[in-house]
């Protein structure tokens, strides 16, 4: 799985599916996670090379398959992939840029199969993201450390959560939501350096 950064890319695993039992990942038919990943566990970075790989879910109880797809590693780029609610994943390149001084960079991703289409806000201000859909990601957003967010039924001010997170400077974030009932709307944040 290893190579130089010249002929490698770089790939996170992150369980968030919270209906589930534990999940192990696999490329190419290699294990690449060393214990099962429970809801909103990550591997961390991988070194993959850079190529195409067959990728699997699998029950950590059962080995049960719960998802196979393909996906392309282009070197040095990093990657984020996401295993949803609906057994279904979702590939992201990450973006690794440096930050302003006193920033952090965030994006936002919908994994929630109740919620539908969602719109961001900044806690007490404006709305800076309109129409998040299911199992789509927003550009990245430069905040500064400590601020929060307001989630909102898309096109109103109906408010479906707070989102109070911990931001600090330098930082790169995801925050994804998941959640098969809008009662049980999650959301969760993921820090990718």
């Amino acid at each position: 799985m290893g190579g130089s950064t010249q002929t490698s890319g770089y790939v996170t695993f992150i369980n968030a599916s919270p209906s589930f039992v534990t999940q192990d990942f696999f490329v190419d038919n290699i294990k690449v996670n060393s214990q099962a990943l429970a809801y909103t566990q990550s591997t961390g970075y991988l070194e993959i090379k850079a190529a195409g790989h067959q990728l699997q879910v699998k029950s950590s109880i059962n080995s049960t398959l719960n998802n196979t797809s393909t996906f392309s590693v282009t070197a040095p780029f990093y990657y984020s992939i996401f295993y949803a609610e609906d057994k279904s994943m979702l590939e992201i390149e990450d973006t690794r840029t440096a930050l302003k001084a006193g920033q952090c960079r965030i994006r936002f991703i919908n994994l929630s199969t109740a919620i539908g289409i969602v719109d961001l806000g900044v806690t007490n201000g404006t709305k800076f993201l309109n129409s998040l859909e299911y199992r789509t990601y927003s550009a990245y957003y430069e905040f500064n450390a400590g601020t929060t967010f307001t989630l909102y039924t898309a096109g109103s001010n109906v408010i479906i959560k707070d989102i109070t997170v911990t931001l600090d400077s330098g930082h790169l974030y995801t925050i994804y939501l998941t959640g098969s009932s809008s009662s049980a709307v999650k959301y969760q944040l993921l820090t990718l350096n």
